[in-house]
């Protein structure tokens, strides 16, 4: 991948869930050619599987859902292209705070 065509974006999604987001996201994605999708505000818990999140061109979205504890919202997850490398680095994650580490590679 050009470095110079390196694209990140950053989006406060407040429900990818809700209907037509994903087709939007997409959308977006393919015409901007985002190399790095930042989401916030997914409002996913473990109950949704990656699998009915997936992106065309994007690796299978890394996530962090917030932690229900009688609070609704939250949650954050990043989409990688498929030209890209990553990996999470889970280790430098915390549980007491919403935030996703990946280490990406152009």
């Amino acid at each position: 991948m050009d470095r110079e065509k390196f694209k990140i974006v950053h989006y406060n999604i407040e429900s990818i869930t809700a209907e037509g987001r994903l087709e939007a996201l997409s959308n977006v994605c393919k015409t901007l050619n985002i190399s790095v999708l930042v989401l916030t505000e997914t409002h996913l818990d473990t109950s949704i599987p990656n699998n009915i999140l997936s992106l065309s061109g994007y690796h299978d979205p890394v996530r962090h859902d917030r932690q229900t504890n009688g609070r609704y919202g939250g949650g954050c997850m990043v989409y990688i292209s498929e030209s890209l490398t990553f990996k999470h680095q889970t280790s430098k994650q915390s549980k007491y705070y919403e935030h996703v580490w990946v280490d990406v590679r152009a």
